[in-house]
């Protein structure tokens, strides 16, 4: 055993999966002081953008979904 504090690190596809996948669990160690550390290996800027417009609309602008789901991430964290 060391004496190195311990880390949970989650990876996932895209921002939001946290909310459906191991939210609850990094919540529950980040209350007990455990180092959390969340990976994500897109920006989320090929998702549904705002009123359902999907990539390739005209409407779909992949700059502000990311900036959404960025901006959603950031708030799941802190939560």
């Amino acid at each position: 055993m060391t004496d190195r504090p311990l880390t949970f690190m989650a990876v996932h596809a895209h921002p939001d999966d946290e909310a459906t996948g191991t939210g609850g669990v990094l919540a529950r160690y980040a209350a007990e002081g455990i180092r959390t550390v969340l990976v994500t290996c897109t920006d989320g800027g090929c998702g549904d953008g705002p009123g359902g417009a999907k990539p390739g609309d005209p409407e779909h602008d992949p700059a502000a979904v990311a900036l959404m789901r960025r901006q959603e991430l950031e708030a799941s964290c802190e939560a």
